[in-house]
């Protein structure tokens, strides 16, 4: 009779743990958050902190652990299909396309002052495929490439890390670097000075 989470999953099938308040989900499927009719803040305008009207799902997984007493996800696919979809809105209408690829995803949930629930961040340390494309996906405006990626709105930054490794280089746009600091709002990317060779070119 109480509504305890404002995220829908579709999936083939899906059994639930009474005893550790789990559920588990076979793909394929979606798990979707819709936050399209909140009110943006004045303080929200420049973050990515998901308050803002969006929406966001996983897409393309092969199974799912849902613990909701920790209200965190992880979902698990091949990295070339899977992948989280970030759509902030503005006026209504959508203002880009961003897809994280990665053979696994773990995002985490908080409620928000309004009481419904809010994606609190995303991560994966099993290799990610980043890009952002315009409004209409006729444009893709950035592709990074990477080992780790975080983000968290409890950072209050707004900006998405993504790191390579001595295996596993990050490559931003294709240029090497070993970390990037993506800005999903603004559309500004911070990078460090690579210590293996490559090509260095400013980011706009």
């Amino acid at each position: 009779e109480e509504k305890l989470f404002h995220v829908r999953l579709n999936c083939k099938e899906m059994s639930f743990d009474r005893s550790n308040d789990t559920i588990l989900a076979t793909g394929p499927g979606e798990i979707q958050m819709d936050n399209s009719k909140v009110q943006l803040a004045d303080s929200d305008a420049t973050k990515a902190d998901f308050h803002r009207p969006c929406y966001a799902f996983i897409d393309g997984f092969d199974t799912i652990r849902w613990d909701l007493h920790a209200q965190k996800i992880v979902a698990d696919g091949d990295e070339d299909t899977m992948r989280f979809v970030y759509v902030p809105l503005l006026d209504g209408k959508n203002e880009k396309y961003i897809y994280v690829y990665s053979q696994q995803i773990e995002s985490s949930f908080l409620a928000g002052s309004d009481g419904k629930t809010v994606l609190k961040g995303i991560s994966t340390d099993k290799g990610v495929n980043y890009e952002e494309w315009n409004g209409d996906k006729t444009k893709r405006l950035h592709y990074v490439n990477g080992q780790t990626l975080y983000y968290d709105t409890g950072d209050g930054d707004g900006w998405i890390k993504i790191k390579g490794t001595p295996a596993v280089s990050c490559n931003v746009d294709g240029f090497r670097t070993p970390e990037a600091f993506v800005h999903s709002v603004t559309g500004e990317i911070k990078t460090s000075l690579s210590t293996t060779p490559g090509v260095l070119t400013p980011l706009k």
